[in-house]
């Protein structure tokens, strides 16, 4: 509650489940290239956000992962 509304939170905790469900679904595939995506950009350490250690939005993050897609 503290940050809500601020585009400041992790999207990782949902991106990261999206994963999971698509593991469950049988789409290893598009499991496969999101947590690439997710790995790239965090691996790099490319807009992160603060409790991460970066500067980044919650946006800027999931465009970053988008952007690797």
């Amino acid at each position: 509650p503290d940050i809500s509304g601020q585009n400041r939170a992790n999207p990782l905790a949902a991106i990261l489940s999206s994963i999971m469900m698509l593991r469950y679904l049988h789409m290893e595939d598009l499991a496969d290239r999101i947590q690439r995506a997710v790995h790239s950009v965090t691996g790099a350490r490319l807009s992160l956000t603060p409790d991460l250690g970066g500067k980044a939005s919650t946006s800027d993050m999931t465009q970053a992962i988008i952007g690797q897609l």
